[in-house]
């Protein structure tokens, strides 16, 4: 387009077609959403509360069965739980990514104070 004279329309069509989905890529990465929280009153997984800290039975990493020919790492969290009524178990498994903020350690760590923490605090309740 520079080489010939196309006039000012194709140059603003050109813009309209790099300007308007960039300006879409960059506002979608900028949301960036919640995918695992954890904190005091449990774990969430894309918003929505999978159990809380009564409930949690174990959290363990993992490594999903590889692809033939791929090189890339797959693991994966196993998270289980009782249902509220304790009569019952759940294994839930999340794909962890690479375009995570934390670490995998980290991740399984964090399970691991909040859970010792409630342990500590229900502990704490009972001798009173």
């Amino acid at each position: 387009m520079s080489v010939g004279d196309y006039g000012w329309g194709n140059y603003l069509d050109g813009l309209l077609f790099l300007l308007i989905p960039g300006a879409f890529f960059i506002a979608r990465a900028k949301r960036n959403p919640i995918i695992i929280k954890i904190n005091k009153s449990g774990f969430y997984y894309i918003g929505k509360k999978i159990t809380d800290w009564e409930h949690f039975y174990s959290a363990a990493l993992s490594q999903d069965d590889k692809q033939v020919g791929s090189i890339e790492d797959r693991f994966i969290l196993v998270l289980k739980y009782y249902s509220l009524d304790n009569r019952g178990m759940y294994k839930m498994t999340i794909p962890l990514t690479n375009t995570q903020d934390k670490a995998e350690e980290e991740i399984i760590s964090a399970i691991d104070f909040y859970y010792k923490i409630n342990q500590t605090a229900e502990r704490e309740n009972d001798r009173c």
